[in-house]
């Protein structure tokens, strides 16, 4: 199993200005990090599921969820996205290099995304095995579903679908009607777009 365990020790210091301040005991946290990468389909499912059920049974404290994947099989990103929904442990996204399509819906289902400075995020579009975009019915069953999971962890919806519907008109981030939105971590405009709603 390619599942890499981190245990990250927060150490607190003890700050002297002239008086002794009490020690304070450092505490341990258990936090995994559970790689997403490649292709988004049925085995990549079954990898996470152990690797999920072992974060829970160590009592980590978080999952990182280092995502670089093009994108993938929409039945098994809902399949993935429902198991990453159904653990209470903190998830968080980072966006080592992609996270395109199926990916992007992925990072939507964790509580915070973080991106590489050479991360990107987005082009969702649905496309069928010919290459060539879905027919309306699909798209518009995929745009809500990126719509929702954006919601479900109280991000901006209108990003989401901005990144599955190029009708959404965008062009402060270089989305305007025609063009997906792919936001990029070095305008820091765009960095933010994923935050949670305050």
């Amino acid at each position: 199993m390619k599942l890499t365990r981190y245990v990250v020790s927060l150490c607190l210091l003890i700050v002297s200005f002239g008086m002794m301040i009490p020690s304070i005991t450092a505490q341990t946290t258990e936090v995994y990090k559970i790689p997403i990468s490649e292709e988004v389909e049925k085995g990549l499912y079954a990898f996470l599921k152990r690797s999920i059920h072992e974060a829970e049974e160590a009592g980590a404290k978080a999952i990182i969820f280092e995502i670089n994947t093009p994108g993938g099989y929409v039945d098994s990103a809902e399949d993935i996205a429902n198991l990453m929904d159904s653990t209470s442990i903190r998830k968080i996204a980072y966006i080592n290099s992609e996270a395109l399509s199926a990916g992007a819906y992925l990072a939507l289902h964790t509580d915070v995304i973080y991106m590489s400075p050479s991360g990107t995020i987005g082009a969702a579009a649905v496309i069928e095995g010919s290459g060539n975009t879905a027919g309306e019915k699909a798209n518009s069953a995929w745009k809500a579903k990126m719509i929702n999971a954006a919601q479900l962890t109280e991000k901006d919806p209108k990003f989401a679908q901005a990144m599955a519907d190029d009708s959404v008109d965008l062009p402060e981030y270089r989305a305007p009607v025609g063009k997906l939105l792919t936001p990029l971590f070095s305008r820091s405009s765009e960095g933010r777009l994923f935050k949670r709603n305050s």
